[in-house]
């Protein structure tokens, strides 16, 4: 049975002016936060277009074009894309809450693809300090921030510090509508930590709070869900509730499949958890077929984008 994953959803931020490059960020940016990605990615080609010319957010529009790749599983074209907004940003010699958003995304990317928690560490502090320069103090928008930096933390082996941020920005997340979706994220993670720490009870608490709170707020059949049903499939299992485990499964699997295509790389790990629960009742013909499914997926995607963790943080909207 593999790991319980870590997940992310890139920060997004609102787009104020009005014209044709800010409408397509905002329009992508609320379609992404409806859950409809193929409605985000019809756009994508033209946002790129418009981002030939000079704009004043072309950082941000980068930045959108990265929180596209990334729900893709694209993660090598969204490492571009962030770079191309922080390098805009440095030329402007703009910092705060705009090279913010851009470095926590790209800390959270790297974290993603496992193999530089030293750099996403670093990323993800100095996106802390200019956060807390540019926001009120436990304002909720520092939430996001917060819990990177703890997910950085815990990658890299330091629960104590990481369950510390957890902590912390589950204090200031906010009660209202956005606020439970934070938290929901935030639970997510620290279910993550206790069922790596075989503390199972403590996870499947954790989990099934954080599926309560993201179902209400973005619905049952929304994206950023994904990850988090797969993870209270692996603690059921743990629990020997096998057909618990695989209607969790079922919902990741129905999700990824009409949101983000059946050959998504989250649906290596369904297929793989599949085939564990099929070997646990007795099905092992069935078993070795999601397994070479899963292989097969598997062979298709570059293999430093490959990802061992997917870490999940909050969206935040303004």
């Amino acid at each position: 049975m593999k790991q319980l994953i870590f997940l992310f959803t890139p920060f997004l931020l609102c787009a104020a002016d009005v014209d044709r490059v800010a409408d397509l960020i905002e329009t992508m940016r609320q379609l992404t936060f409806a859950g409809d990605l193929p409605g985000a990615g019809r756009l994508a080609p033209e946002l790129i277009n418009e981002l030939a010319a000079p704009h004043p957010l072309a950082w941000l529009g980068w930045n959108q074009i990265g929180v596209y790749y990334v729900t893709r599983g694209k993660l090598a074209e969204a490492e571009r894309a962030y770079l191309r907004g922080v390098k805009l940003l440095e030329r402007n010699g703009t910092g705060g809450s705009d090279m913010a958003l851009l470095l926590v995304n790209l800390s959270e990317l790297y974290l993603t693809i496992g193999a530089r928690n030293a750099q996403a560490e670093a990323l993800a502090r100095r996106a802390l300090q200019l956060a807390e320069q540019s926001y009120p103090p436990d304002t909720p928008a520092l939430a996001h921030f917060i819990f990177t930096l703890g997910a950085a933390h815990q990658q890299s082996g330091h629960n104590k510090d990481a369950l510390m941020h957890f902590e912390r920005a589950l204090a200031v997340a906010g009660n209202d509508k956005d606020g439970k979706i934070r938290r929901g994220f935030i639970l997510a993670n620290l279910g993550v930590i206790h069922g790596r720490s075989k503390r199972w009870t403590d996870a499947r608490d954790a989990m099934s709070q954080a599926v309560t709170l993201l179902q209400e707020n973005l619905g049952s059949r929304h994206a950023d869900l994904i990850p988090t049903y797969i993870n209270l499939a692996m603690i059921h299992t743990e629990f020997k509730l096998w057909d618990s485990a695989s209607a969790a499964l079922e919902q990741a699997r129905t999700i990824t499949e009409s949101q983000l295509g059946p050959d998504h790389p989250y649906m290596v790990t369904i297929l793989e958890c599949s085939a564990f629960l099929l070997k646990k009742t007795g099905h092992g013909a069935e078993a070795r077929d999601r397994l070479r499914r899963a292989k097969s997926i598997a062979a298709l995607r570059p293999h430093d984008t490959v990802p061992e963790t997917w870490i999940h943080v909050s969206d935040l909207r303004k």
